[in-house]
């Protein structure tokens, strides 16, 4: 029907214009120029009806959609489409015997993949005038015009609009679903000798950051467990069977991805509990200022009570871990920014209270130590230094650096093989 002449052309089909039976296409030249118009069914010259310039940075190869997103409506009288212009995408409707275009709503929020209802009185698209992106439609009136205001049709994640069916709208979102598994190894080679099994829990998609308990007998992880963001719950799960245990951590505030990481999720040296670490805000009426503090969490699985303890920071992020008497903790001393206190990782003594660095890179540039764990025998300690970009390995007692290693991506906590 239609065949691009040269390397720097690119044509996709939109829909049918069934009355002159045409097809409905963009047209781009040059990755800069794009076009609007028809191609007719048995072939022959592209009828441009509206053009625009690529915004820079924009990658027209994959397609056009993210610059310009055109639908007809039933009668084959109106065009929309939406448009970025000035920073943010607007709808636009273009009578098609006139060329004459309007906006569709304006208003300043991003709003894009217009569809039309088969009946022609509606027009659906995805809008982020409520976050995240939902979405939205408004009712049209005679001529391609916006009458009332938008109505919310549908919440999601990161929706996308296909086409509507005579039974309702069809659209794809993405959603995040992360889950724990567990892999038979040979513990003197490290190789799998079966296949991944997924943990028999549910909800399911929710859940992330598995650690192992001292004796083998029970992992502890992170979940979702409602789904209601915020509310974040640390799960004691035994292998062997049996109901697992849930606990509400008293601080959500962990982190920024859905759900939450937990990369400082740890087990006591004796089983006894788990803790993690975590910003807590410094109540309104005591300062004005937005203040936070880290401190770390610890839950006791006897009492089910969590007690916490203030880390000495001036900066809001950490990772720790335990001594190997569980009557103190190591943390790290990051300097994403100016701080008097040095960078290193310190030891914190539970029952007198004094600190000790274990590690001291004496360095003056930023430093940080994203995650660390203990070695099963408690004389050694992997982190990462963020900087280098490496996994370290350091010797509790004399502070010393043993080892290390490249890493690439993003830092996940090291776990140590059972030897």
């Amino acid at each position: 029907i239609y065949r691009c002449q040269t390397e720097d052309e690119d044509i996709y089909p939109i829909s049918w214009f069934q009355g002159d039976r045409k097809i409905l296409a963009v047209h781009v030249q040059n990755k800069k120029v794009i076009r609007l118009g028809f191609v007719p069914s048995q072939g022959g010259p592209f009828d441009s009806i509206y053009e625009l310039s690529a915004p820079k940075g924009i990658n027209l190869r994959v397609n056009a959609n993210g610059v310009i997103g055109p639908d007809l409506s039933p009668d084959g009288k109106y065009l929309v489409f939406h448009e970025l212009k000035e920073g943010f995408k607007n709808l636009y409707v273009m009578d098609i015997e006139s060329k004459g275009i309007k906006v569709l709503l304006d208003s300043r929020d991003n709003k894009k993949n217009p569809r039309w209802s088969p009946d022609g009185k509606h027009i659906a698209f995805v809008s982020d005038r409520s976050k995240p992106e939902n979405i939205w439609a408004v009712a049209i009136g005679e001529k391609g015009n916006a009458v009332g205001q938008p109505f919310l049709l549908k919440t999601g994640q990161q929706p996308s609009l296909l086409d509507w069916t005579a039974q309702g709208i069809c659209y794809s979102e993405w959603i995040q679903m992360v889950d724990i598994y567990t892999m038979p190894v040979d513990t003197q080679t490290g190789k799998p000798t079966g296949k991944p099994q997924q943990l028999d829990f549910y909800p399911t998609g929710r859940n992330s950051f598995p650690i192992w308990s001292p004796d083998g007998k029970h992992l502890a992880f992170s979940s979702n467990l409602q789904g209601i963001p915020g509310d974040l719950f640390v799960v004691i799960f035994p292998i062997s069977g049996g109901e697992s245990r849930n606990f509400k951590v008293p601080n959500s505030k962990v982190g920024g991805t859905n759900p939450p990481s937990m990369l400082d999720l740890h087990w006591l040296p004796d089983g006894s509990g788990i803790s993690y670490s975590a910003t807590e805000k410094v109540d309104p009426s005591i300062s004005s200022e937005e203040v936070v503090n880290r401190k770390l969490y610890v839950l006791n699985l006897d009492t089910e009570a969590w007690q916490s303890y203030e880390l000495k920071l001036e900066n809001t992020s950490s990772s720790t871990a335990w001594r190997d008497d569980g009557q103190g903790f190591y943390y790290a001393r990051n300097s994403w920014e100016p701080v008097e206190l040095e960078t290193g990782i310190v030891e914190h003594n539970l029952k007198t209270g004094q600190e000790r660095y274990i590690y001291y890179p004496n360095i003056k540039e930023k430093q940080g130590f994203p995650s660390m764990r203990c070695s099963r025998d408690f004389t050694k300690i992997a982190t990462h230094l963020f900087r280098e970009k490496k996994l370290c390995v350091i010797d509790i007692h004399t502070g010393e650096k043993i080892q290390d290693f490249n890493f690439f991506g993003f830092p996940s906590p090291p776990a140590w093989s059972p030897d």
